[in-house]
Order: structure tokens, then C-alpha cells, then sequence
């Protein structure tokens, strides 16, 4: 059982996902995830509903939130094992799909899963090479504004795409912040991953602040395949993603040398 997104899909990247008997409810990808039984969210999951499922072993991770029913799992007689979640860093999120591989006894296959991710970050840093830095802004919350922050996957990534994290001086991992931030830093591309029920709501707010060099350029950019907000199997395709926001120009020369 994983209770915790990018565990879950980790589980079945590495080919062991019939093994899963039960998810957290925001364990939405891939696809096979959403038919599994749902136990409560990763902070606070229902312990009678995991024990009810008779996991042999239970995968979380680490968060101040979730000690007590942590504890209260393991007082139930379930074995809890924890994990790094991965949205701290590249480097977590690959130590995270290594411990994984090596709980479930899959190391190979793990093995294989980040050599793809890193040959997919070499990629995008290739086409970020020489370029100039874009001014980015990741927004992952509303009321208040909440960014990516330097010490998250996502800034990091955004720096390896070729990206200026505007949220940089904040600091932290996803800092609040106002909107006279953003009119100071002036962002080029505004990565939007909000989005959810009130997507024509958020994305009318942006219509308005026109000012920004983003909105004006129509370089407001919403992630529709939800790719980008789960640390995990995903990063390289989430570092290409990223990489064609903020440099599609490269993308569209490799596409034309194909053609050549």
C-alpha cells in the first residue's frame, strides 16, 4: 500500500503495481491508481480502512502531520516504512525511487527508471545551454499567492530549463507571496498549477493583470495533464514540460533539423 503520490507511481513504473491494494486519495496517476481502494489523504489516512485491506507493508513519508497516525498504524500491527517524498529536490526524488527499489526488490528496474530521468534532465540542459535566463514565476496557490520556492523540485527544475526563479530571494520550498512581488520581478513566463474547479476563474485574474511581461506576451501557461505537481517517475518529462515553456524555440530547431 503507498500513501503517497509519487510512491504510487514509482510502485508501477517499476513494474510491481498489481502488488498495490490500496492508494491515498490524491494517488491519481496512473490511471491503474484510481482503481485501487482509497484510504484518506497522505497526512491523515483511516487506519481502520488500511488495516482492513491487510497490506503486508504500508509506504508513506516523512511530514510533522502524519506522525500520529504513523503511530497509530504501526500500534494496529501494520508495518510502516517511510520514504522520501522528492519534492524537496532532483536528488530526493531519485533517492526516493532508489529506496523504493530496493524495498520492493526492483532495483534493477529502478536502476533503469533514473537512468531515463537523467538522460532526460541532460537533454533539457542541452537545449537551456547558451540561452537566456527566463524570469519565472510557478504558482501553485491562490489567496494567499504560493510559488515554488528555491529549496522545491519544481525551482530547481525551472533553473535546470534555463529559468530565473523569481521566488528565489523568499527562500523556502513554497513561499507565500504578494502580488507586488511578481509586478517587482517582472516574470516572462508564469507556470500556473492551481488549476483546478475554478480554472476559468484563475485564468480570467491573470487576463487582468496585463502589465506583467508574461500576461502581455500570452505566456501564461496552465499544466492541463496535471504532469508537473507529483514528484516522481515523471521529473524528466516534467523538465521537458518546463523546458518548453520557458525555451520552446529550441524544441522547434531540433524538430527542424529532424526534418533536414
Amino acid at each position: 500500500m503507498s500513501l503517497t503520490p509519487g510512491v504510487t507511481e514509482t510502485l508501477f513504473a517499476l513494474g510491481v503495481g498489481e502488488r498495490v491494494v490500496g492508494v491515498s486519495r490524491y494517488c491519481d496517476y496512473p490511471p491503474e491508481a484510481l482503481t485501487r481502494p482509497k484510504v484518506g489523504t497522505f497526512l491523515a489516512p483511516v487506519v481502520e480502512a488500511v488495516a482492513a485491506l491487510r497490506p503486508d507493508l504500508v509506504l508513506t513519508s516523512p511530514s510533522p502531520g502524519n506522525h500520529e497516525p504513523v503511530a497509530a498504524m504501526e500500534r494496529a500491527g501494520l508495518k510502516v516504512v517511510t520514504v522520501p517524498e522528492g519534492s524537496a529536490s532532483v536528488l530526493e526524488v531519485l533517492g526516493s525511487i532508489r529506496a523504493v527499489g530496493e524495498i520492493v526488490a526492483a532495483t534493477t528496474a529502478a536502476d533503469r527508471l533514473i537512468a531515463g530521468i537523467e538522460q532526460e534532465l541532460a537533454t533539457v540542459a542541452d537545449k537551456a545551454r547558451g540561452r537566456p535566463l527566463v524570469a519565472t514565476a510557478v504558482v501553485v496557490g491562490h489567496d494567499p499567492l504560493v510559488l515554488a520556492g528555491p529549496q522545491s523540485y519544481l525551482g530547481e527544475l525551472v533553473v535546470h530549463a534555463g529559468g530565473a526563479n523569481v521566488a528565489d530571494p523568499l527562500g523556502g520550498k513554497w513561499p507565500r507571496a504578494g502580488l507586488e512581488l511578481l509586478f517587482a520581478a517582472q516574470p516572462q513566463v508564469i507556470i500556473d498549477l492551481s488549476m483546478g474547479s475554478e480554472a476559468p476563474a484563475v485564468a480570467g485574474r491573470w487576463r487582468t493583470l496585463g502589465d506583467l511581461p508574461a500576461v502581455k506576451a500570452g505566456r501564461v501557461y496552465f499544466d492541463a495533464s496535471l504532469v508537473l505537481l507529483h514528484p516522481g517517475p515523471r521529473l524528466g518529462s516534467q523538465a521537458v514540460l518546463l523546458s518548453r515553456f520557458l525555451h520552446p524555440e529550441s524544441w522547434q530547431e531540433t524538430s527542424e533539423s529532424k526534418r533536414d
